[in-house]
């Protein structure tokens, strides 16, 4: 919620790098997972996916569980939408 609830002032240069280090890491993701795909499009619909999943838990619309079962459900999410447009799916 700290991370989100107000824009990434341009001027802050840490915020900013962390920022652009989370983009390039999301993006190189994106490309391993799936080299045929477009890595910015593919990344973006990932880190969705994924603060979507965080505020589902956060805000009490998805079941407490514990960490595993948490970490189980966000690779099973991510791993879906990567496959969701492959060829053969």
């Amino acid at each position: 919620r700290i991370m989100f609830r107000t824009s990434c002032d341009p001027a802050d240069t840490e915020r900013t790098a962390a920022a652009a280090d989370v983009d390039a890491f999301v993006r190189r993701a994106a490309a391993r997972a799936r080299p045929d795909a477009d890595p910015d499009a593919l990344g973006v619909a990932c880190w969705a996916l994924l603060h979507g999943l965080a505020f589902l838990y956060l805000e009490g619309k998805l079941p407490t569980v514990p960490p595993a079962a948490v970490d189980a459900r966000v690779r099973t999410s991510v791993g879906a939408l990567i496959d969701a447009r492959r060829p053969g799916c």
